[in-house]
């Protein structure tokens, strides 16, 4: 499971209750994470950053709040340097 906290990303163990993975993120406020295929997709208060499975940053984009709520109706699809939605 991951976790994310206002400056940071965990993955956790349930099973275990230990941390596998931890990254700091010294940019902005978090406000939610989104798992993808292949990575990671995290919305921050002024920068979006996508993140490979091994938290290693893809790309990142600084930005205001893109997002007006976090409810995502369609899937969307992360490419290099975009994101997409189907309706």
């Amino acid at each position: 499971m991951i976790i994310c906290l206002t400056y940071e990303l965990a993955v956790v163990d349930l099973n275990t209750d230990l941390v596998k993975k931890q990254m700091d993120i010294n940019a902005c406020s978090l406000f939610g994470v989104y798992k993808f295929k292949n990575g990671y997709f995290i919305h921050g208060e002024i920068e979006n950053i996508y993140l490979n499975e091994d938290f290693d940053i893809v790309w990142t984009e600084s930005c205001g709040n893109i997002f007006f709520n976090c409810k995502i109706d369609n899937d969307l699809e992360i490419f290099d340097n975009y994101i997409t939605s189907y309706d």
